[in-house]
């Protein structure tokens, strides 16, 4: 014979007896951890020595601090699925939100294969609109509202992926519906951060989405899939202070790019608030990185480069200078583009074919080589190389 007993509280002397005396009597008991996330030991009769006590972590659990909260020492025995819906749900709740296609596409069929209904289905909503089938989307929201019939987190939901996929008038309809079955009731945070996903597509809603995300975050410190849209927040709201505020701009840009660091429109923007404020360096490092992720804007830190050489130049830092227009040039910039760039590049080739042809004499033709490189750098294709060879 077994008894299951699916109870728990708090720690009674009086209660553990009782379950001991039915173990001694030859019954097998298993008992629940407690299903309040502390530990077990503390618990009864899940603290009963010769009880099996089994610790899950369940729907609700979105980390591993949960794990470790119910896995005290009187713990014999933890569920695998309820494991495996924490590690693999928890991972394509991450991919989804960061807006990692290819993650999201690896990890959110295991997920949904754990998951109960409605998370399974709108996990898969979500990974439908990262991908761009809208179709899908569809479907998947249907499935999700069949499972949950008037719940006002799946409509909500509905509503942000509707929202992101540029449909306003279908997410405010669905916002309007969540928020009447509530019945004056306070918005719960899935409901907040759809409203906000709205506003960011709004002209001049920014501000007000930011705070409703923010406003989120309190109520739920560990709500998922807020990263991309606090990103989206910070860019706008920062944009708009671009010729006002430099500081406060750059302050959002940053914010921006912490919250979703694989936006490359938020490290362009990032960038362009370092320049305004004049933190060169900075900028330029934010721009080489924008062009390593492969958007084409050469043209643009061609420029930026040239005038930071020009910068760099009347601080007197000429070397430095020098690099600058260089790589102004490498990105495609020409010579009347670089304009007094060309012409310092120039004398400085110049002022190095000298040294070279010096040191043919005097230091050697090692080093005369070195100095007709270098030159070649500032200058290639230059015939005065020619004659140093000759020398």
């Amino acid at each position: 014979a077994v008894v299951n007993m699916s109870i728990g509280g708090g720690f009674n002397d009086m209660l553990n007896e009782q379950v001991q005396d039915v173990i001694d009597a030859g019954i097998t008991v298993v008992v629940a951890a407690g299903n309040d996330t502390v530990d077990a030991s503390t618990r009864s009769p899940a603290s009963v020595t010769d009880a099996i006590t089994v610790g899950a972590t369940g729907y609700s659990c979105r980390d591993a601090d949960c794990v470790d909260a119910i896995a005290g020492t009187s713990i014999d025995v933890h569920n695998p699925h309820d494991g495996s819906l924490l590690a693999s749900v928890a991972e394509a709740r991450e991919a989804l939100g960061r807006g990692d296609a290819t993650a999201a596409a690896a990890l959110v069929p295991a997920a949904v294969r754990v998951a109960e209904e409605p998370e399974a289905s709108l996990l898969t909503a979500r990974l439908a609109l990262l991908q761009d089938d809208r179709p899908a989307m569809e479907r998947a929201l249907a499935e999700a509202r069949r499972a949950a019939p008037g719940d006002p987190s799946v409509t909500a939901v509905s509503a942000e992926l509707h929202a992101w996929a540029g449909m306003a008038e279908t997410a405010e309809a669905e916002l309007a519906t969540a928020s009447a079955a509530l019945q004056g009731a306070e918005p719960g945070p899935a409901l907040l951060r759809a409203r906000a996903v709205q506003l960011l597509s709004t002209q001049g809603g920014a501000r007000a989405g930011l705070a409703l995300l923010e406003r989120a975050l309190e109520v739920d410190p560990e709500l998922p899939y807020v990263g991309r849209a606090l990103g989206q927040a910070h860019l706008l709201v920062g944009r708009s202070f671009m010729a006002t505020d430099k500081a406060e701009a750059l302050d959002h840009a940053r914010q921006s790019l912490e919250w979703d660091p694989l936006d490359v429109d938020a490290r362009v923007f990032l960038a362009d608030a370092l320049m305004t404020a004049g933190e060169w360096g900075s900028a330029l490092t934010e721009y080489e990185a924008v062009l390593a992720a492969g958007k084409d804007l050469r043209a643009e830190v061609s420029l930026h480069y040239k005038n930071a050489g020009v910068v760099a130049l009347a601080q007197g830092h000429r070397e430095l200078a020098l690099s600058h227009f260089l790589r102004a040039r490498a990105l495609g910039l020409d010579d009347d583009g670089l304009g007094t760039g060309a012409r310092v590049l120039e004398d400085e080739a110049a002022s190095r074919f000298e040294a070279a042809l010096a040191a043919v004499s005097e230091d050697g033709p090692a080093r005369a080589r070195e100095l007709v490189e270098e030159a070649l750098r500032l200058s290639p294709d230059d015939p005065r190389a020619g004659l140093v060879e000759a020398s």
